[in-house]
């Protein structure tokens, strides 16, 4: 992982390994948290690009597998969040 881009406190940018291709491939996605004040509450934002740059035999794995990861990650940010 590389950190590409941060202006706190909104935006927080990096560009990390593809799932499913090899160790020592150079493509990398990038990925953007974003803050944003919505009336008394945060919204954030994720977004994650770089899939266009693979074929169609790697994409679904890569793209469906990061999709999956962050669906659960962000999950358990709910919960904790609503915990605290």
């Amino acid at each position: 992982m590389r950190v590409e881009r941060v202006e706190e406190p909104t935006v927080f940018g990096f560009t990390w390994h593809i799932y499913g291709l090899p160790e020592d491939d150079p493509r990398r996605t990038y990925v953007e948290f974003t803050l944003e004040q919505v009336g008394a509450a945060t919204r954030l934002t994720v977004v994650e690009s770089g899939f266009a740059q693979l074929s169609d035999d790697v994409h679904g794995k890569a793209h469906d597998g990061n999709t999956g990861g962050w669906a659960s990650e962000l999950a358990e940010l709910v919960d904790y969040l609503d915990a605290a």
